[in-house]
């Protein structure tokens, strides 16, 4: 995956993941701590998700 694309996956997913955290924030099913823990937890679940992809890419490649 090069810069260029994962720099376009962090920015859709963190946009659709404040859409849905804010939906839930809003209609008050979660609290402001839980909102916050929510979204800092989309940054380390992309990074792995960046290692697993370049795993399975470099495996499949001869």
């Amino acid at each position: 995956m090069n810069h260029k694309t994962f720099t376009m996956t962090v920015i859709l997913t963190t946009f659709a993941a404040a859409m849905w955290f804010g939906y839930l924030f809003v209609s008050d099913r979660i609290g402001g701590g839980e909102f916050f823990l929510y979204m800092a937890a989309t940054i380390p679940a992309l990074l792995l998700f960046r290692i697993l992809y370049s795993l399975i890419l470099r495996n499949r490649r001869p």
